[in-house]
């Protein structure tokens, strides 16, 4: 095997050890609000909460860059190697903050500011080195490069020092929406190019139409700081386009493996409906802080993961139809968690916002669903668990 698939395998190495303490923390988080928690007081809910989504999003980011070594035709391996014992340190360093609970506040940016630094220009190193060669330099690769240097830079700009509390707020909310709506989708697009041909030929329409209502929705974060018509007009806007935008990638052309038609669905249900939906001010103004931001975020997280599932098995040279039972587990879990989350923010929202029922009274009538979300999230972990034991035999898959 070619030392830079080695190394790619490596980096998928590394994601599924990730998105296994990331389903063990998501269940702690979870059953805190089932009344099943044993650590309820050596371990508070942020922490673990600021935990589980670290490791997510550590674990996307490293699948990313496998994915650009296993698809690069081309690369720098004495470099990258290096590289790839620095990511290795990072991911340690990320561990252990959120070990100790050093993890801070921000919502889905709660990596510390000298590791949102150090994890950047690694990133950006990788993007580099990659780049640097000729036959790298396809349409495919520069999208691939370019949403992975948005979730590398976007996490710096929150820490400059903040005007307000209030637009750093919002200027937090940006950022968050920029890497879900933006550069999941731009990295995906590049993905499905490489792995079905036959949609590269509407690449540059697709990737073109989901950025732009990426960016569109991304705004929206700022209708908190500047409410005004014209920043609700581009709200409404990028809400209209979004299905249209994932409907026409869907439409792009025949879908190689399951995994890849998953990933194509959940972006269109997580982005292109719910996303959407989340976005329009006259929606937004009552389910802000609710559970339905939390199923969009995490519906938009899985659909990437079940893109680079795909992948991985792909480098690993595996047949398809002998991972059928880790697919239907986690399409089984991926559906419960969702549809459980999204009830659970639809109540929310109509109890507490529209008939003001108290937070802790609301938290009763959601138990039912809270109960759904553990059961999917407990699906969710045996699928990973049973792909990442898969993936490290030494036969095929």
């Amino acid at each position: 095997m070619p030392i830079r698939e080695r190394l790619a395998l490596h980096f998928f190495g590394q994601m599924l050890v990730l998105l296994l303490l990331y389903a063990s923390t998501a269940l702690l988080s979870a059953v805190k609000f089932i009344g099943l928690d044993p650590l309820e007081t050596a371990l508070p809910y942020q922490q673990i909460s600021a935990f589980s989504h670290v490791l997510l999003q550590a674990g996307l980011l490293t699948g990313f860059i496998g994915v650009g070594l296993a698809l690069a035709a081309r690369a720098n391996l004495p470099v990258l190697r290096w590289l790839a014992h620095g990511w290795t340190l990072l991911l340690a360093l990320t561990f252990a903050a959120g070990a100790f609970g050093l993890l801070e506040g921000r919502h889905m940016l709660e990596l510390p500011p000298l590791l949102d630094i150090i994890q950047a220009a690694l990133i950006i190193a990788v993007i580099a080195a990659l780049l640097s060669h000729p036959q790298n330099r396809a349409t495919p690769f520069f999208l691939w490069a370019l949403a992975l240097a948005i979730c590398a830079l976007a996490p710096l700009v929150p820490l400059l020092p903040p005007a307000d509390p209030l637009r750093d707020q919002a200027l937090s909310s940006l950022v968050v929406s920029l890497i879900f709506y933006l550069a999941y989708a731009l990295a995906a697009a590049a993905i499905c190019a490489w792995l079905v041909p036959s949609s590269a030929n509407r690449l540059l329409l697709n990737a073109g139409l989901l950025a732009f209502t990426g960016v569109l929705l991304s705004l929206a974060a700022l209708n908190t700081v500047a409410a005004d018509d014209f920043s609700r007009g581009l709200a409404l806007i990028g809400a209209l386009l979004a299905p249209l935008a994932y409907l026409c990638w869907l439409s792009a052309g025949p879908v190689a493996d399951r995994w890849t038609q998953l990933a194509l669905f959940a972006f269109l249900l997580s982005n292109g409906l719910l996303g959407a939906l989340l976005a329009v001010p006259a929606i937004s103004q009552w389910t802000q802080g609710t559970r339905l931001n939390e199923a969009h975020l995490t519906l938009t997280a899985l659909a990437a993961l079940s893109l680079l599932l795909g992948v991985a098995l792909k480098t690993r040279s595996a047949n398809y139809k002998n991972s059928l039972l880790a697919f239907w587990v986690f399409l089984a879990g991926l559906v419960l968690s969702s549809l459980a989350l999204i009830a659970a923010g639809l109540v929310q929202t109509y109890l507490e916002r529209i008939l003001t029922i108290g937070y802790l009274d609301t938290q009763n009538f959601l138990l039912p669903l809270y109960i759904f979300w553990v059961i999917g999230l407990l699906i969710l972990a045996l699928a990973i668990t049973l792909f990442a034991f898969n993936f490290v035999r030494r036969q095929k898959i």
